[in-house]
């Protein structure tokens, strides 16, 4: 759908710069690097006063340039650690958590610096948000670790009372705090209450006090959930209530919810418009089904799909997306007129 939209010349003539801005964006879309385009523009869409990006059907795609682009380079750093041993190993120790937290320094102090200069090349840019999808990853290797110290000794991982289960309620409600305020608190809210002066917040500081919430609170939710798994705390728990069928198949279709979601919310309002609660559930019922559609055909094909040779795979997709990058240049300049 991204791909077809794209090849519809936006302006022939090249007079209607939004247009061609939209166009531009889906370029950069199609080869994962719609982050390095926002974060090249003057303003974002935390700017009242600027609608362009508010109005542009990839303006959601920031996010998935910096995920593609993660997929990319953590590999490459698990490759360099491990070789190829075929997969990460325990066993090799203190390897992989240290240089897994270096990674993350490093990331958490390029926000900062990038901050200080600019804040949207801090907003929309890998190095500054590389640690928390790390975190990701380092709650993997976490589960993992305690997963097989649970089958190296069974008496560890049974479940746990007393200062444990105090721990786990704790933990429990420290998240379910964090990731409230996240969702209520507005853009910048928490810089306000841990900033003291009387001049403008620090970028860094509305960044990361913005940033910290939602990631310590969703990886301290999902370990809470790993932590309380087959005992009865854990039964009674939000983690439980989240585990049953209807949030599961919700969280399995999240993906292509958010890729059909924004398209709809700018589309829509330029045909049926968002006036009425009947047009808006008409909104939300086109994105979901949509989103259905695209799991079970699409994302449910590949998913299933089991490759024998990766580098021939690899062979075909570059070449036809570097083919698609030609394709649209010529598509937006020489063929069309920019």
């Amino acid at each position: 759908g991204l791909l077809m939209s794209m090849l519809i010349p936006a302006d022939q003539g090249g007079k209607n710069r939004e247009l061609m801005g939209y166009y531009g964006s889906g370029m950069f879309a199609v080869v994962g690097a719609a982050n390095v385009r926002f974060a090249s523009m003057e303003e974002d869409y935390f700017d009242p006063g600027f609608q362009s990006l508010k109005m542009d059907p990839f303006t959601h795609c920031w996010s998935l340039g910096v995920e593609e682009q993660f997929y990319l380079v953590f590999p490459l750093m698990l490759l360099g650690i491990h070789g190829h041993s075929g997969g990460i190993r325990l066993a090799r120790g203190w390897t992989l958590p240290v240089v897994m937290g270096l990674a993350a320094g490093c990331s958490a102090l390029a926000a900062v610096l990038l901050a200080a200069r600019s804040q949207l090349y801090a907003f929309y840019m890998l190095p500054a948000r590389f640690w928390q999808l790390l975190a990701g990853a380092g709650l993997f290797e976490a589960v993992s670790w305690r997963a097989a110290r649970a089958r190296a000794q069974p008496a560890a991982g049974a479940g746990a009372g007393g200062g444990s289960l105090a721990a786990w309620v704790a933990l429990q409600l420290a998240t379910l705090l964090l990731l409230a305020a996240s969702f209520v608190a507005p853009h910048n809210g928490f810089a306000q209450l841990v900033h003291h002066g009387d001049g403008p917040v620090p970028g860094w500081v509305g960044l990361l006090s913005d940033w910290l919430p939602p990631v310590a609170g969703g990886a301290g939710f999902i370990g809470a959930g790993v932590m309380a798994r087959g005992t009865a705390a854990g039964a009674c728990s939000l983690n439980a209530l989240l585990a049953r069928p209807l949030p599961v198949y919700i969280g399995r279709i999240s993906y292509p919810l958010y890729l059909w979601h924004w398209p709809v919310v700018v589309l829509v309002p330029h045909t049926l418009g968002l006036d009425t609660a009947a047009l808006r559930s008409t909104a939300l019922l086109l994105s979901v089904s949509m989103a259905m559609v695209s799991y079970h055909g699409v994302e449910g094909v590949f998913r299933r799909w089991r490759p024998t040779h990766h580098a021939r795979v690899f062979a075909v997709l570059l070449p036809a997306v570097g083919l698609t990058w030609l394709w649209l240049l010529l598509l937006r300049g020489p063929l069309w007129g920019a």
